[in-house]
């Protein structure tokens, strides 16, 4: 990751565990992010919209790679 992970808003009052599998392309950016179900415990519309929107502006280091492919997990909680 080039510096921090985009925090994701917080939509409300819900809390869960959101994994996002990702494509990242030779310049270290996100071209593709979608919700995944194993691993998750929400399928909360408003959570895995936020999840999928922070892990789109993610940035990562370069790579002679074309694309890599990996995942994000966002953690929800309530405070």
């Amino acid at each position: 990751v080039v510096g921090k992970l985009p925090k994701p808003s917080y939509p409300g009052n819900e809390s869960g565990k959101v994994v996002v599998d990702v494509t990242v392309d030779a310049s270290g950016r996100v071209t593709y992010a979608s919700y995944r179900a194993q691993g998750s415990t929400t399928n909360s519309k408003r959570l895995v919209d936020a999840a999928g929107e922070a892990a789109r502006k993610a940035r990562f280091s370069s790579s002679e790679s074309l694309m890599q492919t990996g995942t994000i997990t966002y953690v929800f909680t309530l405070e």
